[in-house]
């Protein structure tokens, strides 16, 4: 019998390079189908929030939802930056800058951190400090050891946002929690005068 012209299925020869060739591209071809399956499947939802899973800072604390206070502090008393002297009868280390700023968009200094509160003050004495997000930088006074430092600071944010009353004189912002804990603090900036 005469050879055909139509050729006849070969075995499949590892040794011949154009069937290497295409057994390797094979896998080859999986691999891409799967990676284009995995980002596919990685795509965005369309109606998802775009701020849902936002991470937040590695140096930020994230703050616990609250109902936002009232702004009803006096202006006069928000243009004070208040120095802390005193939380919960231990004094800040020397050269130490632990301060508050009051009104809703109040905050202070931890050294050479930061802090938001939303403070609200009233009626009569009734005071609320709602702690926000928070710097964590590895500082400290120089007169103070890291761990000495970070206990007073988490002490004074405790108390702070635990106070439940203030008091205020002409030279003194005293702050009081319902089991008698207190920060004290002096005027280390003053409104300007009319």
């Amino acid at each position: 019998m005469p050879p055909s012209t139509h050729p006849l299925p070969q075995r499949f020869d590892l040794r011949r390079p154009a069937q290497r060739a295409s057994l390797l591209s094979l896998p080859s071809l999986l691999c891409v189908l799967l990676l284009v399956l995995l980002l596919a499947a990685c795509q965005k939802d369309p109606g998802a929030d775009d701020d849902a899973n936002v991470p937040l800072p590695p140096t930020a604390i994230a703050p616990e939802p609250t109902t936002p206070p009232t702004p009803n502090i006096d202006p006069a008393l928000q243009a004070i930056t208040w120095s802390a002297t005193q939380i919960d009868g231990v004094t800040p280390p020397q050269g130490a800058r632990i301060t508050l700023a009051l009104g809703v968009n109040g905050g202070g200094s931890l050294d050479c951190n930061s802090y938001s509160a939303a403070i609200s003050m009233g009626p009569g004495d009734a005071f609320h400090a709602e702690v926000g997000a928070m710097t964590v930088a590895g500082c400290f006074p120089s007169t103070s050891t890291f761990e000495a430092w970070f206990d007073l600071v988490d002490h004074y944010l405790a108390v702070l946002r635990s106070a439940t009353t203030y008091q205020i004189s002409a030279d003194e912002l005293l702050l009081r929690t319902a089991d008698q804990r207190e920060l004290r603090f002096t005027p280390s900036t003053l409104p300007p005068q009319p």
